[in-house]
Parts: C-alpha cells; structure tokens; sequence
C-alpha cells in the first residue's frame, strides 16, 4: 500500500495513458481501480478519459464525483468548468468556478477561464471586468492578460487586446487577433516569431502554413516548407501505427471515413453533397467523423446521406484515430487540412490504410503519413507535385462538384451596362487582398475612372476591420472614394440579390476564391481571375474552365487590366454572361461538369478505388 500522500501507481499509470492518446486504456484501468474513497484526481483523469472519448455526459458525471471528493482542487474545478462550456451549459460552468473561489484562493487559471466564457457568451464588457478583477488580485499574471486580451478583442478594441498579449508575452494571441483584423502582413510575421519561441509546437508551426497560404511575398518553396515544417512537427510527437482490420481485397465493398470539423452551415458542404448524394452504396459506404461541437439542419441533412456517423466533439487526435481503427476504414479522407478546427494530426497515427486529403484546403499538409491529395490537372498541373507530400491525384476537368443553389433569386435583365457606370466588386475575406491584388484593382479603377467597387465581407461590419482594409488600399494606390463597403444582409438570399449590384467580379490573388466565384456564376456575374504557380491561385481557372468562360483567366498582370477593361467595355458580352438564357453563366454551369454530381462521384470512386487497389498490391494481393 502506498505511503499517505502518495500517488497510486494506478493513476501514474493511467495518466502516461491519457499523454500517450491511448484514452480507452486509461479508461478501463481507472474504471477498475478507481473506487469510492479514491482520490479525486482519479476521479478527474477518468472523466479526462471519458471526455477524449467523446463520452462526455460520462466525463461530466466523473468531474462530479471528483469535486465532491475535493471542492478545493483548482485543476479538477478547472477541467469541470470547461467540459460545462463546451457542452454549452455556461452557467454550470461559472457557477462551479464561482463556488471555488467561495472556500479558496483565487486561482488565475480559473479566473481566465470564467472572462473567457463571458466573452464567449456574448458577455464581453464582463468578461474584460473580471480580466481585470483578476489583475487587481494577481497583477501580471499571464492567464488573467491573455483572458483580458480576450475580452477587449470581443470589444474590437484590438490595439488593447495586442498590448496586453504583448506584455504577458501572450504565445499565439497577437498574430491570432492580427488575422481577424485581415493584416496579412503583420500576421505572418508574429507567426514567424511564434515558432522561433516555440519551434517544436505544432499549433505554431500549423498557423504559419496556414497564413502562408495568403502571402504574395512567399515562393511556392518557402510555402511548401512551412507545410513540410508542420508535418514534421506532427512526426515528432506521434508515432504511426499500422495495425489495420482492413482486408486487401481490390474490389470489395469499401469502408470510406470522412474527418471534418465542418460537417455544418458550411462553404464546404456546397462541394460535399454532391458526392455524398451520388455514391454507389453498392460499392462503398461512407462514415463521417464529425469534429465539431456544433450541430444544425444541415448536419441533420448529411446524416441521412451517409452509412453511418459519429460525434466527435472536442477529441483528441488520438482518440479520433484509434475510432476509426476500430471502424476498420480502408481510405480515411481529411476535409480541413491545416484551417481552424482541425484534427489533421489524428491522420499521423496512419488509422487507416489509405489517407487522403481533399476539398477544404488549398495546400499540402506536410504529413508523411498522408498519402494522397485530390486536385485536377489546371489547378495542379503535371510538374507540381514536388509541393505536395503527398502523391497528387487528379480528377478532370475539375476537382470539385458545386452543389446548385435552390431558391436563389432569379436572375434578372439588367440595366444594360452601357447606360451607366461599371460596378466592379469582390465578396472574398480581406485576408485574401494581397498587395499584388490590391494594386492591380488600382490600376482597374484607374483605367475605368467612372467605376466603383463593391466590397461585402461579415467582417468589414467591424470599423477596426473595416479601417485595416482600407489603410492597405491606400498604400496600394487604391482610390477608396470609389470603394463601397456593402452592409451585412439579413440572410443568404438577399446576400445572393446584393450580385445584381456587381456587373464584373474580381478575383483574390494569389489565394483565389472558391466559394464567391460559384456563387458569382451562380447569379450570372462573370469573375475575372489571374492564374498563378500554386493551388490557391489557380482554383479559379479551374473554376472558370469548367464552365467554358477561360477567356475571363488572365496570365499576368497587363492581362488581368485588359481583360477587365475589355468587359466592361463590351455591354454586350456582359449582358450575355448576366443573362437568364442558355448564354448565361448559370445556364452554362448547370450544363457543366461542375454541377455534374452522379458524373463526379462516380469519377470521385474511381479515383479512391484506385488509391486502395494500389495499396491491396503493396500486400502482396491481387485477388477479387
């Protein structure tokens, strides 16, 4: 029996469990040792187990039996507390911080954590008076500085939020608050400076690959390697493992698994119905990993597409790999590469035999253990895949299937364009406005003196947002009297409607639209694009070739100018892409492959049975 004080080996055990992702272990073991009258942290590490489980009515009930055992633990108040805000219950969650601090001195980790759930809540002007209730108790303490830059960045008081991430010395939270303000720049050089302070964090070195994406200064090498960074960051800390159920039978029925933290009201939906719609259930069946506490009617809408589903809020990557081991999937598919959100690291304990990734990210993900990425042949054209570690695989025309949108307006004549001034306009994230980007729509408007541009994102409702965007197109030479900054509308349909203002919309670079440019075609407004020498920046010609409107691609920036100028100097050409008719651009995309959504899955499959029949010969098996 161990001395008074002293941990159960139990619970040493059960912990290097839960560090090692191996929660269903940690689990049984607590469960068999941890009885009435043990301690509470053994309590708190298996309601930890069950939490990484996704059990999490389970995780709350074991917190429950660990505060009652010791109301006076911070970490078990702590851990409790946030279990009860991700399930969304936020007054269980403040009262058990606040009953804490009832019988115990104040804990900074808690105090941090009660501002956060305020500022979640909506409740920022409290959650920034508890930040600094908290400093007033425990002056320069780094939580209580990171939960009042919290607050005060929920107040769009960002110069605030910056200062006090700065004077905590705050990891990732300046150049986390300097991407909601869209200040591309300035965010990729505090990621930078973040992964030299932690250059072994994965996060760090995920942000940065990620913001890269959006940088017009970056090579097609150096963006890669930041990429190839983040992988080997994941390699460093997780180890694969390649015991799989799977059988190497080529043309059996397959098991296909979908990871997404986006399985939701979401841009990547437009492109995943399709397939999931159209799949052969005859030849495989799909299982999606949903990775999000947020469930809608559109989450209900995919679950009744697909073969099974499982919630997976809040995870671990361990523990999402180890379920689909356990589901015995032959070809897992990630759907978010490195976006916010993400599970990517679960892919490098190799849960399944065949890994690919597609659709919700416009880059490589760095990992080994990745072996596949979807892309066509216009976006990553033969002689690109030395910026992928994975091997490339290529579904033409087009690697992506939109889904049409029901109960759009119609479209509608218009005023012809010869009868007024040219509406020029971009509804893509500012992030996405590059130097190179905003200096070429300078040129634009110079060239069309009576045009005006119309700029519409959610974010550009924020006045700081709203000022950093405008700051960069004034250095870049952009006229922002003739800039109209469109306001938020009350639901998608009216957003739709707000097209008809627009008579030619201009592409993102080097990060192109995917989204917007869909939806621009979808209500009949031609999109002119610059192609570039990466993914990102080549989305839009596929998008366009697909549709058979190549002459809206331009190849360099003399290009793009003339190719805008031209349109809007063509009235009649404009009203032909802007027309209800078999001419226009809605008419051309319903008849295309990229509405197409029984020719794309069945293209789609090939190319997965493809990647799984390579893997049954890497066996050793040939057989039917």
């Amino acid at each position: 029996m161990p001395p008074p004080g002293a941990i159960p080996p139990y619970m040493l055990k059960a912990a290097d469990l839960l560090d090692a992702g191996r929660h269903q272990d940690a689990k049984s073991l607590l469960m068999l040792s941890a009885k009435k009258g043990a301690p509470a942290r053994a309590f708190m590490l298996l309601a930890l187990a069950c939490e990484g489980l996704a059990e999490r009515e389970a995780a709350l009930f074991h917190f429950e039996r660990a505060r009652a055992a010791d109301p006076r633990d911070p970490e078990i108040a702590l851990q409790s507390a946030d279990l009860l805000q991700n399930a969304g219950r936020i007054d269980e969650a403040l009262r058990v911080i606040d009953a804490f601090h009832r019988s115990s001195p104040p804990d900074p980790a808690l105090l941090m954590l009660r501002s956060a759930i305020l500022a979640k809540s909506g409740r920022a002007q409290e959650a920034l008076a508890a930040a600094e209730d908290g400093l007033r108790i425990l002056p320069g303490n780094i939580d209580l500085l990171s939960a009042k830059g919290l607050a005060l960045q929920s107040l769009s008081r960002y110069d605030e939020a910056i200062a006090a991430y700065r004077e905590g010395n705050v990891g990732m939270r300046v150049a986390q608050a300097l991407q909601e303000l869209n200040d591309i720049y300035n965010v990729i050089d505090e990621a930078r400076a973040d992964v030299v302070r932690a250059p072994r964090e994965v996060s760090t070195h995920g942000f940065l690959a990620w913001a890269m994406n959006y940088d017009d200064r970056a090579s097609v090498a150096e963006v890669t390697a930041a990429h190839v960074a983040y992988g080997d960051a994941v390699a460093a800390k997780i180890t694969p493992d390649q015991r799989w159920k799977c059988v190497p039978i080529p043309d059996r029925r397959l098991r296909v698994g979908i990871v997404s933290p986006d399985l939701r009201q979401h841009a990547v939906v437009s492109f995943l119905r399709p397939l999931l719609t159209h799949y052969d259930k005859s030849r495989c069946e799909i299982l999606c990993y949903s990775i999000s506490p947020v469930s809608d009617r559109i989450t209900q809408e995919l679950k009744g597409l697909v073969d099974g589903w499982r919630d997976l809020p809040n995870a671990a990557e361990g523990v999402i790999a180890e379920r689909c081991r356990d589901d015995a999937v032959d070809v897992l598919i990630d759907l978010c590469g490195l976006t916010r959100g993400n599970k990517t690291p679960a892919f490098g304990y190799t849960p399944a035999p065949v890994q690919v990734t597609y659709l919700g990210y416009p880059n490589t993900t760095g990992l080994r253990t990745m072996n596949y990425r979807v892309v066509d042949a216009i976006t990553d054209p033969p002689g690109s895949e030395g910026a992928a570690t994975e091997t490339l695989l290529r579904v033409d025309p087009c690697f992506l299937c939109y889904t049409p949108l029901v109960g759009a307006p119609d479209l509608q004549e218009r005023v012809p364009a010869r009868d007024r001034p040219i509406a020029l306009g971009s509804f893509n994230l500012p992030m996405k406005m590059s130097a190179t980007n905003l200096r070429l729509w300078a040129r634009v408007l110079e060239a069309l003196p009576s045009a005006t541009l119309l700029l519409k994102h959610a974010t550009l409702s924020s006045q700081p947002i709203h000022d950093v965007l405008l700051r960069r197109m004034r250095e870049a030479g952009v006229d922002v009297s003739r800039v109209r900054i469109v306001p938020p509308t009350k639901g998608y349909f009216e957003h739709l409607a707000t097209y008809f203002d627009m008579d030619i919309a201009l592409d993102t670079y080097p990060y192109h639209g995917t989204t917007t440019t869909c939806e621009a075609m979808w209500m009949g407004v031609p999109v002119v694009t610059l192609a570039g020498d990466r993914h990102a920046a080549r989305v839009g010609c596929s998008l366009l070739s697909v549709v058979g409107a190549s002459e809206l691609i331009a190849t360099d920036a003399d290009d793009y100018v003339r190719r805008v100028v031209e349109l809007a100097g063509d009235p009649v050409r404009l009203g032909r892409y802007h027309s209800p008719g078999p001419e226009g651009l809605r008419a051309r995309m319903l008849a295309s492959p990229l509405c197409d959504g029984p020719r794309f899955a069945r293209s789609f499959e090939s190319l997965i049975r493809g990647a799984w029949k390579s893997w049954c010969a890497s066996r050793g098996s040939d057989r039917a």
